[in-house]
């Protein structure tokens, strides 16, 4: 989700993108692959995400309520689970275009849909009465990460953004403290990439199995 993403408005900026995808394209995605496709992001309630919804993700907006989500309380609940030691301005980059960035990728193609069925059976509630759906919450990508991954591939490869299969990164190339391109084994065969900017978007302690095992414990690969 995060380099697919950054490739798409890098390109609007007007920039060549190339992405180096680790896995072969039978298995991409990463962990975004694996996750709910659930987002959180500030909105002012129910009548503030219909727009966002496509009409099968919004079939039971009538039998729901959801709260407005301000972004003083995303804060503090960034707050709470951080336990204070986040950065405020990275707070604030981070909440004040939420919804605007959910329809910036909703223009993209990607389909969003109310978070019900994993919360209850909507079609068991009794006549005139509401569930009330977690606002921080709400919104998930339609069939979950794999529906993410369909949807931000498809608008990749729409866009023209040339995507390597089968090309984990293997090394930073360095001028200074300035990362100017990589090393990668595409297919197998070693190659160098450089350019201007340089985004890494690995998946952070979800992806090396040795971060894992020390984090969790013992997992698979």
């Amino acid at each position: 989700n995060a380099a697919l993403v950054a490739a798409l408005s890098a390109h609007e900026q007007g920039a060549r993108v190339l992405v180096l995808e680790a896995a072969p394209r039978e298995q991409r995605g990463g962990n975004s692959r694996f996750s709910g496709g659930i987002f959180r992001f500030a909105h002012g309630g129910l009548d503030h995400l219909r727009p966002l919804l496509t009409e099968e993700g919004a079939k039971w907006a009538d039998r729901v309520t959801v709260a407005s989500y301000e972004p003083q309380r995303f804060a503090g609940d960034i707050d709470l689970v951080c336990q204070g030691r986040s950065d405020p301005d990275l707070i604030t980059t981070l909440i004040d275009p939420s919804y605007d960035t959910m329809a910036w990728m909703q223009g993209h193609g990607v389909r969003w849909e109310l978070v019900v069925d994993k919360l209850f059976d909507p079609a068991k509630i009794p006549a005139g009465e509401t569930y009330a759906v977690p606002p921080g919450g709400a919104v998930r990508a339609t069939n979950e990460g794999i529906g993410l991954m369909y949807d931000l591939f498809n608008a990749v490869e729409r866009e023209g953004i040339e995507v390597r299969y089968d090309a984990p990164v293997q090394e930073l190339l360095l001028e200074g403290s300035r990362c100017v391109g990589v090393k990668a084994l595409v297919k197998g065969q070693p190659q160098e990439f450089r350019a201007k900017e340089i985004i890494l978007s690995c998946g952070a302690i979800h992806s090396p199995a040795h971060l894992l095992r020390s984090g969790i414990g013992p997992v698979g690969h």
